[in-house]
């Protein structure tokens, strides 16, 4: 199987593999690495004792496409170069 292209991306965005319940997912975030993973973590800790806060969020995909994942803990975030 040949590797995977990287996708093409526009300025400012990068391309993040988030380790999420144990399986890694591929985005392309919009903001750096380091503000996307503390903004996250501070979304989780804030509302994740809410028993009405689903943790559902929209990501882009690095295969274009939007995936939809529910995310109560990050595990790790990687920057793919």
């Amino acid at each position: 199987m040949p590797p995977r292209k990287k996708p093409a991306l526009k300025e400012g965005e990068q391309l993040l593999r988030l380790y999420v319940n144990g399986v890694s997912i591929d985005i392309i975030s919009p903001i750096p690495r380091e503000q996307f993973l503390q903004e996250m973590v501070n979304d989780i800790n804030v509302n994740g004792m809410k028993p009405e806060w689903s943790g559902w969020y929209s990501l882009r995909s690095a295969g274009g496409g939007i995936i939809s994942v529910r995310i109560r803990c990050i595990d790790a975030v990687e920057e793919i170069t």
